[in-house]
């Protein structure tokens, strides 16, 4: 499935086809959310992203479920925007706890606060990777 749709409810995520003619699952459920939020996909490496506010971490999973790990876990405020820069190998979120925008590589390394100041509880990014 080229096109799909992901979305989150109380158990976890799912996703559908765009193809209302298709019946097939596009994703396999992810379950052992507590509060997904934000949610991204890295089609490169057919890797599925998302903040959860419920357990106060961010993670990522194959979309076929062969694997699933938690990428940062502690010294999130409220995580809830996330973003994937495909190009960089980066990830961005905010955290409307702390009042903050953040990256580190896909794997949750080498974090780095780059927006501190002037921020009032930001809750969704999007980056344009061909742009930078």
């Amino acid at each position: 499935i080229e096109s799909f749709l992901m979305y989150s409810v109380h158990e976890g995520i799912r996703g559908i086809p765009l193809d209302p003619t298709d019946k097939m699952d596009a994703l396999m459920p992810i379950s052992g959310t507590a509060f997904a939020v934000g949610i991204d996909f890295h089609a490169e490496n057919d890797t599925i992203y998302w903040t959860d506010m419920g357990l106060n971490k961010i993670s990522r999973a194959k979309r076929d479920q062969t694997w699933k790990e938690d990428i940062v876990t502690n010294g999130l405020g409220r995580v809830e925007g996330i973003a994937v820069d495909w190009i960089a190998g980066n990830i961005y979120w905010t955290d409307h706890g702390f009042n903050l925008i953040e990256v580190a590589r896909l794997n949750g390394s080498f974090r780095y606060v780059i927006i501190s100041q002037g921020l009032d509880q930001p809750r969704s990014i999007a980056v344009h990777p061909e742009k930078g």
